[in-house]
């Protein structure tokens, strides 16, 4: 629950299908009946007062809160870090050394759940042999949800066993694994012990078996530590609280030039930035004692060590990701406007903070002496401008909107790639790309989903060796077309463990337009789709 929301009932929404649902919920929330995938229009009126908050889902924003909350974790364990996932909702902590100065595992787990009881934020707690294996204990074992225990530890060296009676789930396999687990009936960590560990990478892929051997310790599983924030942060305080926008902008240079200078100093560049506003309320009237007693949310600790009390100011904060490390305080300081102009303050500014979450090696380049780094021999935009380009792009239509593409081993080819972020963010370990003499000739557009074509039942591409036979005719794009030319048949087809199969011969053909399309013929049906586009 957030802190700020004073006991409301919180829930987060998400778009599925067309359909605003509840994609988490707050203790108060679910008291009411609230339940997870409820269309949001169903719960609007369970709250009597109508006090009850519904937020947009953002994942920046989560990760961004528990960056946050791990620095304020550091005094439990010098490793503290958040879970790699596209959602994340855990932070890690390595207490293997740290505990025996808390009392013992348990002593320490409950110090954590204290310290964020305090702080208003019900947790839950696992303590394990791994990090995985406490992640899936924490997210879905039944002493949290029957005995509402905030804290379960298991002993040492069961984690195995304890992992047996959980859901397929906890492992986290991939979307498409877990569906065919389900539909094979193997719905628990202990149904799979039962199959042959020998053949599960050939029916369900070598990744359920590395998230298995990570969870039960045969294989390691480092967690990445963050960046204490503290480390490179630059704050302004206002000496009276104000709604001048040209005030905020020569404050937020200041502190981005700041940010900038400590960076360099340290050879460090910033990957992703944060950048907080603290605004009082919109009625406030007061003085400057007003200001200092808010103080700021996460920047003092009391004198027990335990997280500051509630801040009376409002937060309003937004985070940006970079292509490279960067210590360029104008085009930081370009970034964060862009994201300024779409948000609106809630009251006078009491305060500006900016942090480098993130930070990568700084990368120097030498410029050219005679021409201007502005494009390559080809006459294509430079590289520092292209990063500039993707990087504006990214903070204006978020990180998801522009997305490099990985390969995946897989022959079916919308299984065969992945979109992934350009900018801010941790970086998956990519796939290994095959050589370009070994790369399967493959359309520049891959539709989204294959269009399927109305010809005639005698449908025959023609081919260089058939001359005799007469064009065939398409019907695509809301056009006839006549084919001309034909390659191919390209058999691609899918293993039996895939669940249903996918057999199909796929052809490259030129239109008499010119234009030249992927289709491929369904082995089991006949039918002929229209795939991709070599345009």
């Amino acid at each position: 629950m957030r802190p700020e929301l004073d006991g409301r009932p919180l829930i987060l929404s998400r778009q599925v299908r067309g359909v605003e649902r509840v994609f988490a919920c707050s203790h108060e929330a679910a008291a009411l009946g609230v339940i997870r995938r409820q269309p949001i229009a169903e719960v609007k009126g369970l709250a009597a007062d109508g006090r009850l908050t519904v937020l947009p889902h953002d994942p920046d924003t989560d990760r961004a809160a528990l960056l946050q909350w791990a620095e304020h974790c550091d005094r439990f364990s010098p490793l503290v870090g958040v879970d790699d996932t596209p959602e994340p909702d855990s932070l890690l902590l390595d207490i293997t050394a740290t505990a025996r100065l808390f009392g013992g595992e348990t002593a320490l787990a409950g110090e954590v759940v204290a310290a964020f009881a305090r702080r208003r934020l019900r947790v839950r707690a696992a303590v394990a042999d791994t990090s995985a294996g406490a992640w899936a204990v924490a997210h879905f074992h039944g002493a949290f949800f029957i005995q509402r225990s905030p804290l379960l530890q298991i002993p040492p060296g069961e984690t195995p066993d304890a992992l047996r009676l959980l859901p397929i789930e906890s492992l986290r396999p991939p979307g498409r694994t877990l569906t065919l687990l389900h539909e094979l009936g193997v719905d628990l960590v202990g149904q799979l012990a039962l199959l042959p560990r020998d053949e599960l990478p050939s029916r369900f892929g070598p990744e359920l078996l590395r998230c298995w051997d990570r969870a039960t310790g045969v294989q390691p599983e480092p967690i990445c530590a963050v960046w204490l924030r503290s480390e490179f942060t630059a704050s302004w305080e206002a000496e009276v609280p104000t709604r001048r926008r040209e005030t905020v902008h020569a404050a937020l240079e200041q502190v981005v030039e700041q940010l900038g200078h400590d960076l360099r100093a340290a050879g460090r560049g910033a990957t992703r930035v944060e950048c907080r506003f603290y605004c009082l309320p919109g009625e406030w009237h007061g003085d400057r004692a007003a200001v200092r007693q808010g103080g700021n949310d996460f920047s003092n600790k009391s004198q027990a060590g335990d997280m500051a009390p509630p801040s009376s100011r409002a937060l309003v904060r937004f985070v940006i990701g970079l292509f490279r490390p960067t210590v360029d305080a104008k085009h930081l300081l370009g970034l964060l406007h862009l994201k300024l102009e779409k948000e609106q303050l809630s009251g006078p500014v009491a305060g500006v903070e900016v942090a480098a979450l993130e930070t990568g090696p700084l990368v120097h380049r030498q410029l050219s002496l005679f021409t201007r780094d502005t494009a390559d021999d080809n006459g294509q935009p430079g590289r520092h401008e292209l990063e500039q380009l993707i990087e504006r792009l990214s903070n204006r239509l978020g990180r998801q909107a522009v997305l490099t593409v990985c390969l995946l081993p897989d022959a079916q080819p919308e299984r065969a790639w992945r979109g992934e972020s350009l900018v801010g963010g941790p970086r998956r370990k990519r796939a290994g790309k095959p050589f370009a003499g070994e790369l399967p000739f493959r359309p520049l557009t891959l539709f989204s989903r294959p269009l399927a074509l109305r010809a005639a039942p005698s449908l025959h591409l023609p081919s260089p060796e058939d001359e005799a036979i007469s064009p065939a005719r398409i019907h695509f794009d809301g056009e006839e077309h006549c084919l001309t030319e034909s390659w191919g048949p390209e058999r691609i087809e899918t293993g039996w463990w895939r669940g249903r199969q996918i057999a199909r011969d796929y052809h490259r053909v030129e239109t008499a337009a010119g234009r030249c399309l992927w289709l491929f013929r369904r082995l089991d049906t006949g039918r002929w789709f229209a795939h991709g586009t070599f345009d």
